[in-house]
């Protein structure tokens, strides 16, 4: 028979176990947000476990606490995810054509022509990436050419 314990572990987050009396089955954190407690509940039923009356409290408890994001704050975040992506092709875009290595011979090597055909190449790369940024282009909408 499988056993459930259900701890508080933050104002808005618990920990469930469940075990079979000796070794742990499965342990995973929840928060309180509704998705995080219909998981639990599913979990539950995968299991064959049942909520307690004081698992239900511990749910109540943090679900009361947990603070969802407002608007703003899932919109720039949102924002920040876009520039991030964009920032990551740019730097992958830059290192597959300039590896580090590559880069720093280029350099050493003094040859005017291939360190501004290098320099050219990464100028632009940063332009796209500084232009979409600033213009709120979306990430698939990027022509990085």
């Amino acid at each position: 028979m499988i056993k459930l314990a259900i701890k508080k572990t933050n104002p808005d987050w618990l920990e469930a176990t469940w075990s079979d009396g000796e070794q742990v089955i499965w342990c995973e954190s929840f928060s309180g947000h509704k998705e995080h407690i219909e998981m639990l509940k599913a979990k539950c039923i995968e299991y064959g476990t049942e909520l307690t009356d004081e698992d239900l409290q511990i749910i109540n408890e943090i679900s009361e606490a947990y603070v969802y994001p407002t608007d703003e704050e899932i919109e720039a975040e949102k924002e920040t995810q876009r520039i991030l992506l964009i920032k990551s092709k740019a730097k992958e875009l830059i290192e597959k054509e300039y590896p580090m290595y590559k880069q720093n011979n280029i350099l050493m090597s003094g040859i005017n022509v291939d360190i501004k055909a290098m320099n050219d190449y990464i100028s632009n790369i940063r332009k796209i990436s500084n232009e979409a940024e600033i213009n709120k282009t979306l990430f698939d909408d990027i022509v990085w050419k």
